[in-house]
Protein backbone atom coordinates (compact mmCIF):
# COMPACT_ATOMS: atom_id res chain seq x y z
CA UNK A 1 0.00 0.00 0.00
CA UNK A 2 3.07 2.57 -0.90
CA UNK A 3 2.11 5.37 -2.72
CA UNK A 4 3.94 8.20 -4.06
CA UNK A 5 4.53 11.71 -2.15
CA UNK A 6 5.30 14.00 -4.91
CA UNK A 7 6.76 14.98 -8.45
CA UNK A 8 9.25 14.58 -9.91
CA UNK A 9 11.53 11.22 -9.71
CA UNK A 10 14.08 12.21 -7.05
CA UNK A 11 12.02 13.17 -3.89
CA UNK A 12 10.20 9.91 -4.41
CA UNK A 13 13.13 7.59 -4.78
CA UNK A 14 14.39 9.57 -1.23
CA UNK A 15 11.11 9.34 0.23
CA UNK A 16 11.44 4.97 -0.45
CA UNK A 17 14.31 4.88 1.62
CA UNK A 18 13.86 7.49 4.24
CA UNK A 19 10.64 8.13 4.88
CA UNK A 20 9.98 11.64 3.32
CA UNK A 21 10.92 13.89 0.70
CA UNK A 22 12.76 16.51 3.14
CA UNK A 23 10.97 19.49 1.61
CA UNK A 24 12.49 18.53 -2.38
CA UNK A 25 10.20 18.78 -5.33
CA UNK A 26 13.34 18.48 -8.07
CA UNK A 27 15.53 16.85 -9.56
CA UNK A 28 18.65 18.53 -9.16
CA UNK A 29 21.39 16.36 -9.33
CA UNK A 30 23.85 18.50 -6.56
CA UNK A 31 20.87 17.42 -3.82
CA UNK A 32 22.30 15.89 -0.88
CA UNK A 33 20.59 14.51 2.36
CA UNK A 34 21.62 14.21 6.07
CA UNK A 35 18.94 12.28 7.33
CA UNK A 36 18.21 8.78 8.62
CA UNK A 37 17.88 5.95 6.07
CA UNK A 38 17.15 2.23 5.62
CA UNK A 39 21.16 1.88 4.72
CA UNK A 40 21.68 3.10 9.02
CA UNK A 41 18.80 0.77 10.20
CA UNK A 42 20.26 -2.03 8.12
CA UNK A 43 23.16 -1.93 9.55
CA UNK A 44 22.20 -1.30 13.18
CA UNK A 45 20.45 -4.63 12.82
CA UNK A 46 23.30 -6.51 11.08
CA UNK A 47 21.64 -6.56 8.16
CA UNK A 48 23.37 -6.88 4.97
CA UNK A 49 22.24 -4.75 1.87
CA UNK A 50 23.08 -3.81 -1.89
CA UNK A 51 21.90 -1.65 -4.27
CA UNK A 52 22.39 -2.20 -8.65
CA UNK A 53 22.18 0.76 -10.83
CA UNK A 54 21.93 0.02 -14.38
CA UNK A 55 24.12 1.58 -16.93
CA UNK A 56 26.20 3.27 -13.57
CA UNK A 57 29.60 2.54 -14.93
CA UNK A 58 31.61 1.65 -11.59
CA UNK A 59 30.82 0.70 -7.77
CA UNK A 60 30.45 3.50 -5.58
CA UNK A 61 30.24 6.24 -8.88
CA UNK A 62 28.83 9.72 -7.34
CA UNK A 63 29.02 11.40 -10.50
CA UNK A 64 25.37 13.09 -11.83
CA UNK A 65 24.94 10.89 -14.76
CA UNK A 66 26.49 8.21 -17.20
CA UNK A 67 28.00 8.88 -19.79
CA UNK A 68 28.41 12.55 -19.86
CA UNK A 69 26.86 13.16 -22.83
CA UNK A 70 23.53 10.52 -23.21
CA UNK A 71 22.55 10.41 -19.41
CA UNK A 72 21.69 7.00 -19.26
CA UNK A 73 22.12 6.51 -15.82
CA UNK A 74 21.19 9.04 -13.48
CA UNK A 75 21.88 9.70 -9.97
CA UNK A 76 18.51 11.33 -9.39
CA UNK A 77 17.20 7.61 -9.81
CA UNK A 78 19.95 6.59 -6.97
CA UNK A 79 18.91 7.26 -3.30
CA UNK A 80 21.66 5.81 -2.06
CA UNK A 81 24.71 8.17 -3.33
CA UNK A 82 22.50 11.48 -2.67
CA UNK A 83 22.62 10.50 1.59
CA UNK A 84 25.77 12.26 3.24
CA UNK A 85 26.21 9.03 5.52
CA UNK A 86 26.51 6.88 2.09
CA UNK A 87 28.44 8.93 -0.05
CA UNK A 88 31.25 9.93 2.00
CA UNK A 89 31.82 6.49 3.52
CA UNK A 90 33.84 4.39 0.73
CA UNK A 91 32.87 1.22 2.20
CA UNK A 92 29.19 1.61 1.65
CA UNK A 93 29.14 2.76 -1.55
CA UNK A 94 31.15 -0.33 -2.50
CA UNK A 95 27.88 -1.88 -1.95
CA UNK A 96 26.50 0.64 -4.57
CA UNK A 97 27.09 -1.20 -7.72
CA UNK A 98 26.50 -1.84 -11.41
CA UNK A 99 23.68 -3.88 -12.54
CA UNK A 100 25.75 -6.22 -14.45
CA UNK A 101 27.51 -7.38 -11.16
CA UNK A 102 23.56 -8.52 -10.21
CA UNK A 103 23.00 -11.87 -12.29
CA UNK A 104 27.04 -13.13 -10.59
CA UNK A 105 25.96 -12.08 -7.31
CA UNK A 106 22.43 -13.35 -7.08
CA UNK A 107 24.11 -17.08 -7.79
CA UNK A 108 26.26 -16.90 -5.28
CA UNK A 109 25.00 -17.63 -1.67
CA UNK A 110 26.16 -14.62 -0.38
CA UNK A 111 22.93 -12.57 -1.23
CA UNK A 112 22.16 -9.67 0.85
CA UNK A 113 18.93 -9.45 3.24
CA UNK A 114 17.95 -6.32 1.13
CA UNK A 115 18.93 -5.69 -2.97
CA UNK A 116 17.71 -2.29 -4.61
CA UNK A 117 17.71 -2.45 -8.40
CA UNK A 118 17.75 0.66 -10.87
CA UNK A 119 16.44 0.69 -14.39
CA UNK A 120 18.53 3.12 -16.65
CA UNK A 121 16.26 5.75 -18.41
CA UNK A 122 15.49 3.64 -21.28
CA UNK A 123 14.31 0.80 -19.37
CA UNK A 124 12.75 2.70 -16.61
CA UNK A 125 10.31 4.32 -19.23
CA UNK A 126 11.53 7.82 -19.08
CA UNK A 127 13.55 7.67 -22.31
CA UNK A 128 15.46 10.31 -24.24
CA UNK A 129 18.76 8.80 -24.67
CA UNK A 130 20.33 8.30 -27.98
CA UNK A 131 22.50 4.94 -29.25
CA UNK A 132 25.06 4.61 -26.58
CA UNK A 133 25.55 0.94 -27.34
CA UNK A 134 24.98 -0.19 -30.57
CA UNK A 135 24.31 -3.49 -29.77
CA UNK A 136 21.02 -1.89 -28.06
CA UNK A 137 21.58 -4.15 -25.28
CA UNK A 138 21.29 -1.13 -22.46
CA UNK A 139 17.91 -0.02 -24.66
CA UNK A 140 19.28 2.78 -26.64
CA UNK A 141 17.99 4.76 -28.65
CA UNK A 142 14.75 5.24 -26.29
CA UNK A 143 13.20 8.39 -27.70
CA UNK A 144 10.52 10.19 -25.84
CA UNK A 145 7.01 9.52 -26.20
CA UNK A 146 5.53 12.37 -27.60
CA UNK A 147 1.53 10.84 -26.77
CA UNK A 148 0.51 8.08 -24.97
CA UNK A 149 1.39 4.62 -26.59
CA UNK A 150 2.24 6.40 -30.05
CA UNK A 151 5.36 4.24 -31.04
CA UNK A 152 7.92 5.61 -28.83
CA UNK A 153 5.78 5.73 -26.03
CA UNK A 154 4.80 1.92 -26.99
CA UNK A 155 8.66 0.96 -27.28
CA UNK A 156 9.50 2.40 -24.00
CA UNK A 157 6.52 0.48 -22.07
CA UNK A 158 7.77 -2.59 -24.03
CA UNK A 159 11.58 -2.44 -23.21
CA UNK A 160 10.21 -1.45 -19.48
CA UNK A 161 8.54 -4.77 -19.09
CA UNK A 162 11.49 -6.58 -20.90
CA UNK A 163 14.23 -5.25 -18.22
CA UNK A 164 11.84 -6.33 -15.48
CA UNK A 165 11.11 -10.05 -17.15
CA UNK A 166 14.80 -10.10 -16.85
CA UNK A 167 15.59 -8.99 -13.20
CA UNK A 168 12.66 -10.95 -11.72
CA UNK A 169 14.00 -14.42 -13.79
CA UNK A 170 17.54 -14.30 -12.85
CA UNK A 171 15.74 -13.40 -8.87
CA UNK A 172 13.56 -16.70 -9.11
CA UNK A 173 16.86 -18.80 -10.12
CA UNK A 174 18.75 -17.39 -7.26
CA UNK A 175 19.60 -19.87 -4.47
CA UNK A 176 17.62 -17.46 -1.67
CA UNK A 177 14.47 -17.50 -3.91
CA UNK A 178 14.23 -21.53 -4.33
CA UNK A 179 15.10 -21.49 -0.81
CA UNK A 180 11.35 -19.89 -0.29
CA UNK A 181 12.64 -16.53 1.94
CA UNK A 182 12.80 -13.90 -0.29
CA UNK A 183 10.15 -11.23 -1.68
CA UNK A 184 9.54 -9.01 -4.68
CA UNK A 185 8.73 -5.25 -4.62
CA UNK A 186 8.22 -3.51 -8.18
CA UNK A 187 7.31 0.25 -7.74
CA UNK A 188 7.04 2.70 -10.15
CA UNK A 189 7.56 5.80 -9.44
CA UNK A 190 4.97 8.13 -11.94
CA UNK A 191 2.37 7.46 -14.48
CA UNK A 192 2.32 9.19 -17.65
CA UNK A 193 2.80 12.92 -18.78
CA UNK A 194 -0.57 13.49 -20.81
CA UNK A 195 -0.86 17.22 -19.87
CA UNK A 196 -4.58 16.85 -17.91
CA UNK A 197 -5.04 20.14 -16.38
CA UNK A 198 -6.63 18.61 -13.85
CA UNK A 199 -3.91 16.19 -11.95
CA UNK A 200 -1.05 19.13 -12.93
CA UNK A 201 -0.47 17.16 -16.51
CA UNK A 202 -0.46 13.68 -15.45
CA UNK A 203 -2.71 10.99 -16.26
CA UNK A 204 -3.98 9.99 -12.89
CA UNK A 205 -3.05 11.33 -9.37
CA UNK A 206 -4.76 7.87 -7.58
CA UNK A 207 -1.45 7.12 -6.43
CA UNK A 208 -0.05 10.08 -5.87
CA UNK A 209 0.26 12.29 -4.05
CA UNK A 210 -0.70 14.51 -0.58
CA UNK A 211 2.86 16.37 -0.24
CA UNK A 212 2.59 18.81 2.60
CA UNK A 213 4.93 21.09 1.91
CA UNK A 214 3.94 22.30 -1.28
CA UNK A 215 1.67 25.93 -1.82
CA UNK A 216 -1.58 25.86 -0.94
CA UNK A 217 -3.87 24.55 -3.80
CA UNK A 218 -0.87 23.42 -5.76
CA UNK A 219 -2.25 20.76 -8.35
CA UNK A 220 -0.98 17.19 -7.07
Amino acid sequence: NYYGVTHPSEPNYVAAISGSNWGVNDDQPTNTYNHLNLVDEFEAHHLSWAAYMESMPSAGFTGAQYPANAALYVNKHNPFVLFDDIRNDAGRLQHVKPYTQFAADMSSNKLPNFVWITPNQCHDMHGGVGVVDTTGADGTPCPFGSTKDDANDAALKHKADDFVRGAVTTIEASPAWKGGSAAIFILTDENDFTGNAATDGWESAAGCCDSPILPPGFQF
